[in-house]
């Protein structure tokens, strides 16, 4: 085995025979995000949730939020709370990254891949904060108009 970074042998030779022709060496694949975010109310935290994200070969190792309103949470984890200032609508962003620091981007050793990246392993999604709207229901009832009290239907 030859330890890619360093080149050099690293542990014993692979014995071979008429097979195996080749080696191939197969790049760590990035996590899968994926959040849900309820409708929020300017002040008061939203809470977000990850954990439907998840690598199949491997663990997440962080969770990096950016909210859309300037504020970044490089360790957030799966369920962050945040508090937007402002009513509007805002693209929230949840890129993930694998214990083996397999991500969005591309990696290349020099010798190879050593992790294939994908726009998979980054989720964003609109988040609305505004506040509710007061509903204000009324019914007419004929008998509570007194006579002469200048009610009208």
């Amino acid at each position: 085995m030859i330890e890619t970074q360093t080149n050099q042998v690293a542990g014993s030779q692979i014995t071979v025979g008429a097979r195996p022709f080749a080696i191939a060496i197969a790049s760590d694949q990035p996590p899968l995000g994926s959040f849900f975010v309820p409708v929020g109310r300017p002040g008061v935290p939203v809470a977000f949730n990850a954990s439907a994200s998840g690598d199949p070969a491997d663990s997440i190792a962080s969770y990096f939020w950016n909210f859309g309103d300037g504020v970044q949470d490089h360790s957030g984890g799966v369920s962050p709370r945040h508090a937007y200032s402002f009513s509007g609508t805002y693209e929230a962003t949840l890129t993930l990254t694998d214990d083996e620091g397999c991500s969005i981007e591309f990696v290349f050793t020099g010798q190879t891949a050593y992790c294939d990246g994908s726009p998979l392993a980054s989720q964003t999604q609109t988040v609305t904060v505004a506040y509710p709207g007061v509903r204000v229901s009324a019914r007419y009832e004929p008998s509570l108009v007194a006579a002469g009290s200048g009610c009208s239907q």
